[in-house]
């Protein structure tokens, strides 16, 4: 999935696309323990690149999929380094947006960063409570 975000162009395919990286990133047992740190930076690179697009085909739902992504990359295993180029996004996205919704996302990733693997947004909010994800 991750290939095919470098070659596609923006749509409704691609919206969807953005939307399944999301929930796929938000579980911790997920594709980045395949990825070396190069192919980590350069996934950040890509998403920061979508997420702080001024072009008019990429929706805000678009762009909230793309900084949730952002904010789903943390790991506790993660070394600082790459914590630093997710941060570097998510903060070079909010100095560009516009929408103030797009402020709120970019917090709430910002948080997830943080948090990482123990944020409340990686809660599966159909089978976890709130007492038993923690």
């Amino acid at each position: 999935m991750i290939e095919t975000m470098f070659s596609m162009q923006p749509n409704q395919l691609f919206e969807a696309t953005c939307g399944s990286l999301a929930e796929l990133l938000r579980k911790p047992d997920s594709i980045k323990a395949e990825l070396s740190a190069e192919e980590f930076r350069s996934l950040c690179d890509l998403l920061g690149k979508i997420a702080s697009s001024r072009k008019d085909t990429l929706t805000l739902k678009m762009k909230e999929s793309i900084i949730h992504c952002l904010g789903f990359l943390s790991s506790h295993a993660l070394q600082t380094n790459l914590y630093g180029q997710i941060l570097t996004q998510l903060y070079a996205t909010g100095e560009i947006a516009s929408e103030p919704e797009m402020h709120f996302t970019i917090g709430e990733s910002i948080a997830d960063v943080a948090f990482s693997e123990s944020s409340p947004m990686r809660r599966n909010i159909f089978t976890e409570s709130e007492e038993t994800f923690l």
